[in-house]
C-alpha cells in the first residue's frame, strides 16, 4: 500500500510542477470519487488500528489542586485502548 501514497505524492509534484506561478489563482483542484474516498478511509483505519496496539502507554501518577475539592491524587495504571471497528 506505500506505492499508493507514492503515486499521490508524484501526482501533485507533477501537477505544482505544471502550474504557472503568475496566475492570479495557483493551487490544485482533485476530484475523488465516493469509492475512492472508502477505500483511502479503510486503508487509513486499518493502518491506524495496527498501530494503537503497537503504542506503549505508561503509567501516569500525580495530584492536582482544585479550588472547591481540594487536592485530589490520581493514579493510572494498566491504561488499554481497543477500537471496535466495523
Amino acid at each position: 500500500m506505500v506505492w499508493i501514497g507514492r503515486a499521490l505524492l508524484c501526482l501533485v509534484m507533477v501537477s505544482l510542477c505544471a502550474c504557472e506561478s503568475r496566475t492570479t489563482h495557483p493551487g490544485l483542484k482533485v476530484r475523488l470519487s465516493e469509492n475512492a474516498i472508502n477505500f483511502v478511509g479503510a486503508q487509513l483505519v486499518e493502518k491506524m488500528s495496527d498501530n494503537v496496539h503497537t503504542i506503549p502507554l505508561p503509567d501516569e501518577k500525580g495530584h492536582i489542586d482544585i479550588p472547591l475539592l481540594g487536592k485530589i491524587n490520581y493514579e493510572i495504571m494498566n491504561f488499554q485502548v481497543s477500537a471496535d471497528v466495523s
